[in-house]
């Protein structure tokens, strides 16, 4: 019987002598050896059965491990890697290696499907209250002006008045009168003019466009009232807006390049109160109620 050295390498000539040693005790024995056959096998099953629940009790583990090397390869055609990562984490596997976000598959389903059932009944609702709704829209114009009107005056003055630029003249940039000609300040010289800049999408400047409108008129002819929408839409936002809203007195002046808030570098929304001779006495930059005790008082001041 061969023996391996004490002590050195393995030669060629020794492990020729094991080889021809272990040819001969599977010939001798009819078959060929369940270790060899296993390890020649190409199928992953195979290599399982060769081992036998005595000898080895692991075997169920092995077969597991020969599996995952076709398992993986299948994951690896996917052609893009997201595809294979969320494959790997989908698979069904031991409860145990299942990523914690299996467990809660069926919570977030039943989740799911109440959200939809809500939204549905939320739907029906809304349904249902449509002819309500519906007129509501539909009421006199009338009647919501004149409580835009009144919400306007319950709310406070939050303009801040500026006298800074006093004594300055108007502006003479290009604007849109409401005939579709284009104006400017100037021609409206010879009365005092409270221009007021503003925007459709302006919260500030639609609440207190009611009061405006109420003051063009109470004035009259006294105050030429001038509201410049600084939209970049012109007439195509401002006619729907004043359409809905019904304001008597106010006429659609648009200013489409923003000339004045841009070129005075105000925000919106600004008024400024311009006497006879086209001078500036002050400017209100923030809300304010035009028809108010404050308001009146500020008016007053124009010659």
């Amino acid at each position: 019987m061969w023996r391996r050295p004490a002590t050195g390498p393995i030669f060629a000539a020794s492990r020729d002598s094991a080889s021809m040693w272990m040819s001969s005790s599977a010939r001798s024995s009819g078959t060929p050896s369940a270790s060899k056959s296993a390890a020649t096998s190409p199928r992953p099953a195979w290599i399982a059965a060769a081992s036998s629940a005595a000898t080895m009790p692991c075997a169920p583990s092995i077969a597991t491990c020969a599996w995952l090397p076709r398992r993986s390869w299948r994951h690896i055609r996917l052609s893009k890697g997201i595809e294979a990562f969320i494959s790997r984490i989908t698979a069904d596997g031991p409860s145990a290696k299942r990523p914690p976000h299996m467990a809660l598959e069926l919570s977030l389903r039943s989740a799911i499907s109440l959200l939809l059932l809500a939204t549905l009944a939320i739907a029906g609702c809304d349904k249902r209250s449509g002819p309500a709704q519906q007129a509501n829209e539909t009421m006199p114009v009338a009647n919501a002006a004149a409580d835009a009107l009144a919400a306007a005056k319950a709310r406070a003055d939050k303009g801040a008045v500026d006298r800074s630029h006093k004594g300055e003249g108007m502006r003479e940039y290009a604007f849109v009168d409401p005939a579709g000609k284009r104006t400017n300040l100037s021609a409206y010289r010879g009365k005092p003019v409270l221009l007021n800049l503003w925007a459709t999408w302006c919260i500030p400047c639609r609440a207190e466009m009611p009061t405006l409108d109420a003051l063009a008129g109470q004035k009259g002819d006294a105050l030429r009232v001038i509201t410049l929408s600084q939209d970049f839409k012109g007439r195509e936002a401002v006619d729907p807006y004043f359409a809905k809203a019904g304001f008597k007195h106010l006429k659609p002046w648009t200013d489409p390049d923003a000339a004045f808030s841009l070129g005075m570098q105000v925000n919106l929304p600004t008024t400024i109160l311009f006497d006879s001779a086209g001078k500036e006495v002050w400017r209100v930059a923030g809300e304010m109620d035009w028809t108010g005790a404050k308001a009146a008082a500020l008016l007053a001041e124009a010659r």
